[in-house]
């Protein structure tokens, strides 16, 4: 925590007044998801304004809230749809058939996303990930099966690339996560 402490005390003046200011954050939920009242939690106590929404509202549309009324989208951990057919798949094909288009709006627009766990996966899948070029219409990594068919809970440190345009790593070297 203190490194990303010392880290926003590095940033340029606007980007601090930018994360201070009340910042609207989307956390999808339902369906095998889990996690999100400790992430919107997070957020909040940062000064955010954390809203979860289920993803089948968001599909439906309707009255449902637009990505664009977000500055920040979470797609957050669990086990959407059981990931019987691959971590992330059915999750990321529902968004791209029916909030395809909303998402790439909200990128383009300066949109921040988050993917914790298999929220990480259904961003690649989507092909938001790693999103060289710009380009969030071609998926250019895939995920590698479980050959040991097992849970591993280990600490592991994390180096971070110093030319990458990321927000939420921007500042810092390594970092150890469990």
């Amino acid at each position: 925590m203190t490194e990303t402490l010392q880290t926003f005390e590095r940033l340029p003046d606007v980007e601090k007044a930018a994360l201070r200011k009340n910042v609207r954050v989307l956390v999808i939920t339902g369906l095998g998801l889990n996690c999100e009242v400790e992430t919107a939690e997070a957020f909040r106590m940062v000064g955010a304004e954390p809203e979860q929404v289920h993803l089948l509202d968001l599909l439906e549309g309707g009255n449902a809230p637009r990505l664009a009324d977000y500055r920040v989208l979470a797609f957050i951990g669990g086990f959407a749809f059981g990931d019987h057919l691959g971590a992330g798949f059915v999750f990321a094909n529902k968004i791209r058939y029916k909030l395809y288009d909303q998402l790439l709006e909200f990128i383009e627009a300066g949109g921040l996303a988050l993917g914790i766990c298999n929220g990480f996966q259904t961003m690649v899948r989507l092909g938001l990930l790693p999103g060289l070029d710009g380009d969030y219409r071609t998926p250019r990594a895939t995920l590698a099966p479980n050959n040991r068919l097992g849970y591993r809970d280990a600490w592991v440190r994390l180096a971070f690339h110093g030319a990458s345009p990321c927000l939420w790593t921007r500042g810092l070297s390594e970092l150890e996560l469990p």
